[in-house]
C-alpha cells in the first residue's frame, strides 16, 4: 500500500475526526474507507451517464462501475435510467457478453 497525501478543509478533518471517535476507529482507517465508497459512487455515477449517453454498452457499463451485469442492471431499473438503445440491442449486447 502507497501513502498519499491531501489537503482538506479544517471543516472536514473535523467530520472525520468526529466519524472516529463515532465508530471507535483510526482517521488513517475511516479516510480509506471514505475514499473507497467515494470511489465506488464516482464510477457507478460515471458508468451511468456514459450509458445514458449511449457511449458505452450495458455491459461496458457495467464494468466501469465495477458491477457484474445482473447487479448493474439492478441499478438500471433502480435509477429508472432511460437508456438511448432499445430492447433488442440490450438483448444482443447481453448476448455478445456471454460469448466473451
Amino acid at each position: 500500500m502507497r501513502t498519499v497525501a491531501v489537503r482538506l478543509p479544517d471543516g472536514v478533518i473535523k467530520i472525520i475526526d468526529e466519524l472516529c471517535s463515532d465508530l471507535g476507529e483510526s482517521r488513517a482507517k475511516v479516510l480509506r474507507e471514505t475514499l473507497m465508497e467515494g470511489i465506488k459512487v464516482l464510477r457507478l455515477r460515471r458508468a451511468l451517464k456514459m450509458l445514458s449517453e449511449g457511449k458505452v454498452t450495458v455491459w461496458r457499463a457495467a464494468e466501469i462501475a465495477g458491477l457484474s451485469l445482473w447487479e448493474f442492471i439492478e441499478v438500471i431499473e433502480k435509477e429508472k435510467v432511460v437508456l438511448p438503445i432499445s430492447v433488442k440491442d440490450v438483448v444482443k449486447d447481453l448476448m455478445e457478453g456471454f460469448r466473451d
